[in-house]
């Protein structure tokens, strides 16, 4: 039996250390990367040499890449983005192509200077050995189900690849050590922390696999991915490899979160924030924002590099105001800022993507928002495309995005409410108002301020004045404010100025008195306070288009 140990730099063999270089160089991760490639050199190279801890990011900035001498660390975050993409590539090539490697470079956080570690044989000392057997005993690892991969009950194809697909996956899950991975089970004394989920389906010629994590007992999402493959080359393996190297971009925070479920502790780490933010997504009440939005903060101070985390807290921050949780205005301009970095820190990040696009489109800069949207839809990954469809839609390009939110709901086993608010905006500009209304009524986030709004606004075009107050009511309930500021509200997700004026005949049809202010980008001069609600007098009218 072999245990891994740490061996100083100054001890390890220089000849293996240069061999296992040059192999992870040859490998595809980094090939793309000469950015990478060469800090990634200078770093062994300099820690084989004994200058290890003399690294530091002034020296790498000049050294690497070829900044003058008036470089400041304080400023320019250069150093530390390179540096945690690297540990990030090498975490990812150890989980996937180096997997069988006797010797791993690590690039521990906190420090320029490498460390090497190789696997050592009982004969190294059994002591050791039998430290690290009692520590395991000690430490229960976090469990991960992986449930049966669902398909069509109609496709029986599908069905025989799911199965074998099955069990690839837990052949190449095994690879986590630090995580006990089980097969669906209900009633098993090792009760999983969390579940990964996957399904089959067909798409375009291809055969589309959707992955998710989920915490176990609960619906909130902390981790999804889609994986197309064209129908003449299915192979279980393949696919259960690409899924695993998803998961394994994804594993530190993976493993931190699920220890934090096992052991109880609160574990305010990314995966944790992540979970959070995605329930505060599903449910947009005041508790979920909250809690995103400190366990954000906190992560973001831990890993202030990371382009998700940075994105996620840029949304929580606007989403704040616009959705009334906190009505301090500086949150807009924070948000701002935090999307611009996110991107600056990761362009290639469809989190980071959109929450710039949403930003965009907050600041009535449509074009721009556009683009950033197209990005996304360049990306390799699927599950990104809805909301990139909604940008493009919100932002002018209405049948572009309609034909990518389409897309996008048809692939995915379900999907946010708000995307109906797209359908809710087709049905409701071209006259339908009563397919506009049930449109409205499956987008089922009460919390959210375009369910009642969408709500009332088509039953005001339809006369159904009644039910239209019982919808205003809620919308009032969420935003006090909604009479005096709702052409502020509205145009943070509508820039367009002809959709906003049709969904405000349809409010004041249904009885309630907007006060037009024109649009602003940031209200900072506008103090967030509730003001008396004064309903017009409520009278049938009749439908129009």
């Amino acid at each position: 039996m072999s245990v891994a140990s740490h061996m100083p730099p100054s001890r390890a063999p220089a000849e293996a250390v240069r061999a296992q270089l040059a192999h992870i160089l040859d490998g595809t991760k980094l090939q793309a990367s000469p950015r990478l490639r060469r800090l990634l050199c200078y770093l062994v190279e300099e820690t084989l040499a004994g200058r290890g801890e003399q690294l530091n990011q002034y020296r790498i900035a000049i050294d690497v890449f070829d900044r003058n001498e008036s470089f400041d660390p304080a400023t320019d975050a250069s150093v530390r983005v390179e540096a945690g993409k690297l540990r990030r590539s090498l975490r990812l090539y150890y989980l996937t192509e180096g997997r069988d490697d006797d010797l791993q470079i690590e690039l521990v956080k906190g420090s320029y200077a490498p460390v090497f570690t190789g696997r050592v044989g009982d004969e190294a000392g059994s002591a050791d050995s039998s430290d690290a057997r009692g520590r395991e005993r000690d430490v229960r690892p976090p469990v991960l189900r992986v449930d049966s991969v669902r398909c069509p009950d109609d496709d029986p194809s599908l069905a025989q690849l799911a199965g074998s697909l099955n069990e690839e996956l837990m052949v190449a899950l095994a690879r986590f050590s630090h995580i006990r991975v089980v097969r669906e089970a209900p009633g098993r004394p090792d009760a999983p922390c969390a579940s990964l989920i996957g399904t089959l389906r067909r798409c375009e010629g291809a055969v589309r696999f959707t992955v998710r994590i989920e915490e176990a007992g609960s619906s909130v999402q902390s981790w999804a991915d889609a994986v197309d493959v064209p129908l003449e080359s299915l192979d279980p393996k393949a696919m259960a490899e690409r899924v695993v190297a998803r998961v394994a971009e994804f594993d530190g925070a993976l493993t931190r979160s699920l220890m934090s479920l096992a052991t109880g502790s609160s574990g305010e780490d990314e995966f944790t924030a992540t979970m959070l933010f995605n329930h505060y997504l599903r449910s947009f009440t005041k508790d979920a924002y909250w809690q995103a939005r400190r366990a954000l903060e906190a992560a973001v101070r831990s890993e202030q590099e990371s382009a998700p985390l940075t994105a996620m807290l840029a949304d929580v921050y606007r989403g704040g105001y616009v959705h009334g949780f906190d009505t301090d205005t500086r949150l807009l301009e924070q948000g701002a800022e935090l999307a611009r970095r996110s991107v600056a820190l990761d362009g290639s990040c469809a989190t980071a993507r959109l929450s710039l696009a949403y930003t965009r489109l907050a600041e009535h800069r449509n074009d721009a928002a556009v683009r950033q949207a197209e990005f996304v839809l360049g990306l390799p990954s699927g599950t990104a495309r809805g909301d990139a469809g909604l940008v493009l839609f919100l932002a002018g390009e209405r049948e572009r995005g309609l034909s990518e939110i389409r897309s996008s709901v048809e692939s995915l086993d379900a999907f946010p409410g708000w995307f109906r608010h797209a359908f809710f905006l087709d049905r409701y500009l071209g006259g339908d108002f009563e397919r506009a209304l049930e449109e409205a009524e499956e987008i089922g986030m009460p919390q959210l301020l375009w369910d009642p709004l969408d709500r009332a606004a088509a039953l005001g075009m339809l006369g159904e004045v009644d039910r239209a107050g019982a919808a205003i009511d809620e919308l009032l309930a969420l935003r006090p404010d909604f009479e005096a500021r709702g052409h502020l509200y509205v145009s943070f997700f509508t820039p367009q100025q002809d959709v906003a004026d049709a969904l405000f005949s349809g409010l004041q049809k249904a009885g309630l008195a907007v006060t037009r202010r024109g649009v602003e980008r940031v209200p900072e001069r506008y103090p967030a306070k509730p003001v008396t609600r004064s309903r017009v007098q409520k009278r049938p009218t009749t439908p129009s288009a």
